[in-house]
């Protein structure tokens, strides 16, 4: 755990060298599992998570951190860990319930069938895996309303509908792409999630460990990004229209292909028929 912890410590020295150079900013954004122990309530008087509080006090800014997550001691069922999103104030106070990943990795996060058969989890060295979250769900930060994904719950377009439907006014994205190494993972990961904006027209912003931090607004327009397996910090403008309209891929999800699959259709069908009624008769 020591190495884990250390760091920790290099990535509080970092955010305070990145907000040297942008005091203006509004909230501190790290990536997925960035904090390693659980930061609930119950938690809060661990090394680790009061590490993590004073650190938050010391920089008086709130801060968005993926962290391990926990059923409370008092749950008569047996307690679940989950992947976690934290939402911190200034001085340290949890702003929000944590969000816990409900789209889980196969064999990674969660083990098929271990419900059915418990001594799978005995030959798995995570054991029976995490626990699933409650689905989409949004932070409340000033005005806004923050739709949470973690890693690629972005993949899933009915997610981020979730999201928007829960009147989410930006979607934050935190990912850990640390599993697939250098190659063609992040860049399909990155630019699979940015669609979620195009289509929601909502702006996102996306934070890594090892693979593409960036962000992009409501019309598509995708601003600096960071490099893969490289210390590096930026601060993101990010203009926000509050409870911006519902685009036609949100009212229609899924069932959208359907309708433009009969429009296809009706076009060269009618197509056929002015065709063969316009064309000259045969004397």
């Amino acid at each position: 755990k020591r190495p884990l912890y250390v760091r920790l410590l290099r990535l509080f020295a970092f955010t305070r060298e990145g907000l040297a150079v942008h005091p203006d900013a509004d909230l501190v954004l790290w990536p997925e599992s960035s904090v390693p122990d659980y930061l609930d309530n119950f938690a809060l008087e661990r090394k680790v998570p009061t590490s993590f509080r004073l650190f938050a006090q010391s920089i008086q800014k709130p801060i968005i951190a993926g962290a391990y997550s926990k059923d409370p001691p008092e749950q008569t069922t047996p307690r679940k860990d989950y992947n976690g999103v934290f939402f911190f104030d200034q001085n340290g106070l949890p702003m929000n319930e944590p969000y816990r990943k409900t789209q889980l990795l196969i064999f990674g996060e969660y083990i098929p069938l271990v419900d059915t058969f418990p001594i799978i989890a005995k030959y798995n060295p995570g054991g029976s895996g995490f626990g699933r979250g409650p689905g989409p769900s949004v932070f409340a930060f000033q005005n806004l309303l923050m739709g949470i994904q973690i890693c690629y719950e972005s993949l899933d377009p009915l997610f981020s509908i979730g999201l928007v439907k829960k009147q989410a006014d930006l979607i934050v994205n935190v990912t850990n792409d640390s599993w697939f190494g250098p190659h063609f993972e992040p860049y399909q990961n990155l630019w699979m999630t940015l669609g979620r904006a195009v289509e929601m027209r909502r702006p996102l912003v996306r934070s890594t460990n090892t693979g593409i931090s960036t962000a992009i607004l409501a019309d598509g327009t995708v601003l600096e990004q960071s490099p893969i397996y490289k210390k590096w910090f930026g601060m993101f403008t990010i203009p926000v229209r509050e409870k911006a309209p519902q685009t036609l891929y949100v009212l229609l999800g899924p069932w959208l292909w359907l309708g433009i699959l009969g429009f296809l259709i009706a076009t060269i069908g009618i197509g056929k028929w002015h065709a063969r009624n316009d064309s000259p008769g045969l004397d």
